[in-house]
Order: C-alpha cells, then structure tokens, then sequence
C-alpha cells in the first residue's frame, strides 16, 4: 500500500474514537447519501456516536433505509434519525429532501456506481455513461441543491467518497468509467473549494471494504479495510483539527496525528491535490 505518512491503519484506532471529545458532533446536523448499506450506512453510527443532533440517509431503496434507521434510533436514542428515498440523479426529488431536511452541517457524497469491469472496446457505452451520470451529475445535484439550500456564509463540511482508481486507472483499464468519473469528481470537490471558501471539501479514498461493490470491481487483492476506521475518520473530516484538508484528498488509512504533523508541509506545497507530475502549468507566466 503506499504511503504519506509513515503508519497506516486498516482499522479504527484511538485517535479516531467517536466518544474522543475532540470529534464531537454535539448540535450538528449530517445527511448521507448512499446511507442504506456498506459505508453509507456505517457513517452515522461515528455521528450518532459522537453525539449528533440529527442525521439523515438518503438512497433509492426503502426497506435498506428504514431498516438502517431503526437499528440507528435503538443505538442512539439522543440523536434524530431520518431517511429520504432519492435517486441522487432526480432533481426533483434532491430538492424536496433538502426542503425536508435543511442544509446539513456536514454532507457525505456517498452514493456511487461501478459498472461490470469491462474494456471499453466492447463495454456496452449506456452502461458506461450510467458511471458518470451518477458519480458526478447525480453528486453534483447533491452538492448544488446542498449550496442554494445552506444559508450564505454558514460553515459546513462535504465529504466526497473517492477511490484509489481516480489515482490508478491505468492499473484497471476495465475500469475505465469508473476511475474516470471518480478523477473528475476529485477535480470538481477542488473547484467548488475555490468557489465556496466558507465550505470545507474533501476528497477521500475509504480502503478495500467488504461491499458487494468492492466484489464487483474485481479489484485487489487488496488487505481489507474496516468499515469502521472510513466512518471514523470521516467524523474526524468533519472536526476543527482536520481544516487544514480543505479541498484535498486523503486516504483513510493515514495516522491522523502523523497527517497532522505534516500540516504545514501540506499547505506550503499544496499537497493532495490533482496535479501534472513534475510539472508547474504556472511556472514562467504571470
């Protein structure tokens, strides 16, 4: 696996303890998208556990959502449990979730699509095409409908849900909407950081996780991650010590206190982010 920092985690850790009350999310609001199953349903077990005010999941499958808050509401009796039916792609229906809802504290862009792994020389291209309308139209009316909800100048917090294909998509060329798709929705998290300074974006990879998605990829072999330690760590995106990630992309895996240390070197080298490798696009103009 390859490394920023000099210890890498595939499960939760101390630092990352939902009870730690640095992390607290005391007052706070959270809706998920993709929240029924795998990691959307893990994430509001680290809010609820950190003391959230209300969380939300959305999805487009009733009974994983109704399910999910049930067991929610008997684990955390103090926290406001809700769900929303939506396809992140319906418009209509995005914007009556955040009519219901508000503008969230913190948004987590879970939701995603992953095509059967096949070279795009044959790979049938509506199918292809279904990668991009979900991850980045369907995330993007997310993200819009959350801005034109949230009131002006009001903090906030959004968490794209990334992988290492966005990276590495040469490494798994059948792959191809998927890693595409999910580059682009790195690039747009760093834009819309740029347009919305009083929002923190960040992109992050959540590891090798037991989902039917991971099975379907074909990727690996990977050592598995916990769904435990992506939730954690998200919670702590969404805390004052992570600021500093603002509109970069992380991995889960990465010791927090180490990525900590290296705050100042990340900001002075405008570090996690896209880039041209060995390469200034600005080097010589004005």
């Amino acid at each position: 696996m390859a490394t920023f920092v000099p210890t890498l985690h595939l499960q939760t850790y101390p630092a990352l303890s939902p009870t730690r009350p640095e992390l607290s999310a005391k007052g706070k609001s959270v809706l998920v998208t993709g929240g029924g199953y795998g990691i959307g349903r893990a994430v509001p077990d680290a809010f609820g556990a950190a003391g959230a005010a209300r969380v939300a999941i959305s999805g487009r499958t009733e009974s994983k959502l109704k399910a999910a808050v049930a067991e929610l509401k008997q684990a955390f009796p103090k926290t406001e449990f809700s769900y929303f039916v939506a396809d992140i792609r319906d418009t209509n229906a995005v914007k009556a979730m955040f009519k219901s809802f508000g503008a969230p504290d913190v948004l987590v862009n879970n939701a995603g699509f992953l095509v059967v792994p096949e070279i795009f020389k044959t790979v049938d291209l509506k199918e292809w095409w279904e990668g991009f309308e979900v991850n980045i139209l369907g995330t993007a009316i997310v993200t819009q409908e959350f801005l034109r909800a949230k009131p002006e100048g009001k903090e906030a917090v959004v968490i794209n849900v990334n992988t290492i294909a966005a990276h590495l998509g040469t490494n798994y060329p059948k792959l191809s909407a998927y890693s595409s798709s999910k580059a682009a929705l790195a690039r747009l998290s760093e834009s819309l950081q740029a347009e919305t300074p009083e929002v923190r974006f960040v992109s992050i990879h959540p590891g090798a996780i037991d989902t039917d998605m991971y099975v379907k990829s074909e990727m690996g072999p990977f050592d598995m991650t916990e769904v435990d330690l992506a939730a954690n760590f998200m919670l702590w995106l969404a805390s004052p010590e992570a600021d500093f990630l603002k509109g970069r992309f992380a991995w889960v895996h990465w010791d927090i206190d180490e990525l900590k240390a290296k705050k100042e070197e990340i900001l002075s080298g405008d570090l996690l982010k896209y880039t041209l490798g060995g390469f200034d696009p600005l080097g010589g103009f004005n």
